[in-house]
């Protein structure tokens, strides 16, 4: 679900991530191409396949904050997370997956984020 207003949705982040001086996001890429990073896989602008992806606008709006030296944050630490194994432990992040990401922006979250 794309954010909703209130304390709860982007505003409630914002000023989150504003106040904070490390942002850290957990950045997920199971098997089957979802979490927060895999479900970005499906998402390419060019080919009529965008949507405003909520992941996403945070870490658009993140680093935004961080090179315009606003607020609180002064760096942005990912925990990268792979498949969970049988035992519930996340597995290695996918990097040879990172070639399926589309090239062409979201101009949906893009046009969200501005």
């Amino acid at each position: 679900e794309p954010w909703e207003s209130g304390a709860s949705g982007l505003g409630g982040f914002l000023g989150g991530v504003s106040n904070c001086v490390v942002f850290v996001p957990l950045l997920s890429w199971y098997q089957d191409d979802t979490g927060s990073v895999g479900g970005l896989a499906r998402l390419d602008s060019e080919a009529g396949r965008d949507r405003l992806d909520n992941v996403l606008l945070e870490l658009i709006v993140a680093v935004a904050l961080l090179r315009a030296g606003a607020g609180r944050l002064r760096s942005i630490l990912p925990i990268l997370m792979g498949t969970k194994d049988s035992e519930g432990r996340y597995g290695a992040f996918p990097f040879h997956k990172l070639s399926h990401l589309s090239h062409a922006p979201s101009r949906a979250t893009n046009q969200r984020a501005a």
